[in-house]
Formats: structure tokens, C-alpha cells, sequence
């Protein structure tokens, strides 16, 4: 009798340590998500230096950044009534000249409580690696290497380098999708939970955002995407698959048609994108209150 009660004992107590540390709708051997316990989802796909993700946690520090904050604040709720501690950011950045710049923001920015997650890979419709191009130049210098990317646009003057790339479309299904809600809402409560993309991958959009709309990803997950499209030659490294740039952007505006036209896809995508604060230039948050930081 007395082992028995023991065991029960023991049963108790580790049913009320999976209660206390995964949560009551966690599972028993659930995953654990990326997304889990993000009311709000930012996806800053191809976030160069990270400055989209400043412009939606610190919006008063850039007060040249009236797309950006125009959009955020049409999804996110209005820059007084939410608050960062709701909203998490993932940040796809391939460039590794940009590792240390992002280590360093999502560190400063987990001092305040805030999330921002850097994923240093590509984007693709499939996981693996491919090769991408340091354009080279003045231009690129100057500019935080914008055009980093599979496309070399300096025919035979590009460094090339093997970066790893993941399937977007599966990477939101696997961290995002069914995501543990968290259990308080700090900023406004009227607000619905929303999942919002900027994308800006240097022509990877012709593979990536197909997929994201016939595998339903797009359509069950992401509220609004904005971002900017390029018209460039596209081959697909894998499948030696060649697309001019008319055949690719027609390619891509029926994609976009789709999204935006079909009844039961809750996504809108809008080209649109907020190239202000290049270098960004604004000190990272030092002091912090209730969720704002100075």
C-alpha cells in the first residue's frame, strides 16, 4: 500500500510539473513551437540589417518610416494601444555579414522582454542549400549589400557563397501554425491575433510565394504580406528551370491575383515596401518600462 501511494504520489507531482512548465493545453510530448506563446507574428523575410522590425517595436524613433509604420499599425493595432511584450519577430536574413548586427539586436532586445528571433538561412520551396551572391561594388557597399541573393547581377564580379535555405510554407506550418496562444494579452484585447510578412528576397519570391498559396499555407496562416518584388532572370539552381523576368512576374502576378481574389484565403498581399533608415543609425534600447523602452 504504502509503494503504491508513493507511486501515485510521484504521478501527481510529474502531471503537475508538465502542467506548470508546458502549459495546460500543451500536450504530453508536444513539440515545442518557435511561435508558441506570440499573440502577434512578424515575419521579416529577407530583413537585411533588421531595421522593419525597429520600425515596429520602437516607432517613434523613426519618424521617416510612414509606410512601415502605416501597415503596422493597420494590423498590429495603433502604436499607443499595443504593446512589444504581445508581438514577436522572425527575422530571415542569408547574409553573414549581417550575423553580428542581428545577434546583437535580438540580445539587446530580449534585455526589455521583447522577442525577436534571427533565423540566419535563405527562403526557397524546399530545405537545403543554395548559392548566393556578394554582389561586390561601391553600390553594394553602400547600400548594407541589398542585393545579396541567388541572382548575380554582376555577371562574372559576384562572390559566390553556399548558404542554407528553408521551406517557408513548412517552416510555418512546423513553428507557427496551432501555436500556444499566450495566457494575458498586455497591449489591446480587441486586437485579433494577426501574422504579418514583409518579404524582399531578391527574386526567391517566384518560388517561395507560389508555394505559400497552392500548398494553402499562405491562405490559413498570413494575414498580410507586403513587400517588393523584382523583375530579374530567374533559374532554380536545383532544377536548371529558367523563367525570363515577363514569364516570371506574370508568373508571380497570378500568384498574387489568387491570394488576393479568393474567397476563402484570409491573405492580402499588397507590393509595398519602407526602404527608409538604410543604415539605421538608432542606438539600440537601453532602459525599458511596462513593455516601452527609451
Amino acid at each position: 500500500m504504502t509503494v503504491t501511494r508513493a507511486l501515485f504520489g510521484l504521478l501527481v507531482l510529474l502531471a503537475c510539473l508538465n502542467v506548470v512548465l508546458f502549459g495546460n493545453n500543451l500536450e504530453l510530448g508536444r513539440k515545442r513551437k518557435l511561435g508558441d506563446g506570440c499573440y502577434h507574428v512578424f515575419l521579416d523575410v529577407g530583413s537585411n540589417i533588421g531595421v522593419h522590425s525597429r520600425f515596429l517595436f520602437e516607432p517613434s524613433k523613426y519618424p521617416d518610416a510612414k509606410t512601415g509604420r502605416r501597415l503596422f499599425n493597420e494590423h498590429f493595432g495603433d502604436e499607443e494601444s499595443r504593446d512589444n511584450r504581445d508581438i514577436c519577430s522572425f527575422a530571415f536574413e542569408p547574409n553573414p555579414v549581417h550575423v553580428t548586427r542581428h545577434r546583437e539586436l535580438s540580445e539587446a532586445y530580449s534585455k526589455k522582454g521583447w522577442r525577436y528571433v534571427f533565423i540566419p538561412a535563405g527562403v526557397s520551396d524546399r530545405d537545403g542549400n543554395l548559392t548566393f551572391y556578394h554582389q561586390g561594388g561601391e553600390k553594394e557597399e553602400q547600400s548594407e549589400e541589398w542585393g545579396f541573393g541567388m541572382t548575380e547581377y554582376r555577371r562574372g564580379k559576384g562572390t559566390a557563397v553556399n548558404i542554407p535555405v528553408v521551406r517557408l510554407a513548412q517552416w510555418l506550418k512546423d513553428e507557427i501554425k496551432d501555436r500556444k496562444m499566450p495566457s494575458r494579452v498586455h497591449g489591446d484585447r480587441d486586437m485579433p491575433p494577426k501574422v504579418v510578412m514583409k518579404m524582399d528576397v531578391e527574386s526567391a519570391e517566384y518560388a517561395v510565394l507560389p508555394d505559400l498559396a497552392y500548398t494553402g499555407v499562405a491562405c490559413e496562416l498570413v494575414d498580410f504580406i507586403f513587400g517588393e518584388f523584382h523583375g530579374v532572370d530567374v533559374k532554380y539552381e536545383d532544377t536548371g528551370l529558367e523563367l525570363s523576368h515577363e514569364v516570371s512576374r506574370d508568373k508571380l502576378r497570378a500568384t498574387v491575383e489568387f491570394l488576393n481574389s479568393v474567397r476563402e484565403c484570409k491573405t492580402t498581399l499588397v507590393e509595398e515596401d519602407d526602404e527608409a533608415y538604410l543604415h539605421d543609425g538608432v542606438p539600440f534600447p537601453t532602459k525599458c518600462h511596462l513593455g516601452r523602452c527609451d
